[in-house]
């Protein structure tokens, strides 16, 4: 398969995950795989999450990858070649597009931090579990978890909250000031608003924003302190969610899980085969888990109507 996808990159540069397991019948959880891992050294892509083999010069690691010739190579010395730097183009909006990433993640900070605990003693949680991602789906239909979620909404007559789509969960664990109990609380690393139309739920992909709630995940970040904010426009620059075109999910995981390899990763990142047992009520280890739920959160100030 590995031999696969190079050839393929050679014939066809700067393609999608999506295109080359379409082209070579291959699921595209594995392609991201491959590609992500044993071929990690040998390509490379863009924030549109197009794929090519790297420069000229890893030509020779490539074909040896490809036959896997064990013969001793032999090697040549050759006179070296003075390197010259091209200049890079000057983008004069750069710092004002840093500067527009920091504070919409400033806003989102502020009013969207999503966080509610895994279970409790009544049974009635604010979010469910489902082992359909719904994410490719045109529009899905009620079922009585979705509907007991929005219906509990209309039980708060200011209209403060709403119902989001998350994946995958990163499970965090508290514990009580009084006693000392621990708990544990769900909060979905991407977010997107959910909105509803003839009955049906239909997730808002251009609504993807980072959950603010995962603040442990980052090292040496303090809540009150703009370094969250300053790590979430990071992040959001590197995944390539800031851009005009909205990259896959399961893309979007997949690269997280690249550029993040030291995160508590407790399951393997499928959003096509996404894991249900045990539930996570029931699971009392802090991790991220290859979940998707319908979540309440917090309408956003600035969106409340």
């Amino acid at each position: 398969m590995k031999d696969k996808v190079i050839n393929y990159l050679k014939q066809s540069p700067d393609s999608k995950a999506k295109d080359i397991a379409k082209a070579l019948g291959i699921e595209k959880s594995k392609i991201n795989s491959l590609l992500y891992g044993k071929l990690n050294e040998l390509v490379e892509s863009n924030k549109q999450y197009e794929w090519r083999l790297k420069d000229t010069s890893q030509k020779i690691s490539i074909d040896k990858h490809i036959t896997e010739d064990k013969k001793p190579s032999i090697k040549t010395k050759s006179a070296p070649v003075k390197k010259i730097k091209a200049k890079k183009a000057i983008n004069p909006n750069k710092d004002i597009n840093k500067l527009s990433k920091y504070y919409l993640s400033c806003l989102g900070y502020d009013y969207d931090e999503t966080s509610v605990f895994s279970s409790n003693k009544y049974g009635d949680l604010d979010y469910s579990e489902h082992a359909q991602s719904f994410y490719d789906d045109e529009g899905f239909d009620d079922n009585w978890t979705i509907t007991n979620l929005d219906q509990s909404l209309s039980k708060d007559r200011f209209g403060r909250k709403k119902l989001s789509y998350g994946y995958p969960v990163y499970l965090n664990q508290i514990y009580s000031k009084k006693t000392g109990t621990p708990y544990y609380l769900v909060q979905p690393i991407f977010l997107f608003d959910i909105n509803r139309k003839d009955n049906k739920y239909q997730i808002d992909k251009e609504s993807i924003s980072i959950n603010p709630a995962i603040q442990n995940l980052f090292l040496d970040v303090n809540k009150n302190d703009s370094s969250l904010m300053n790590e979430i426009a990071t992040l959001e620059d590197e995944l390539g969610i800031a851009e005009k075109e909205i990259p896959d999910l399961s893309d979007i995981a997949d690269r997280l899980r690249a550029i993040k390899p030291t995160w508590p990763w407790k399951e393997s990142i499928n959003l096509d085969s996404l894991d249900t047992e045990p539930p996570l009520k029931n699971i009392n280890e802090t991790g991220i888990y290859n979940r998707a739920v319908i979540i309440k959160t917090d309408k956003s100030n600035f969106t409340r109507t």
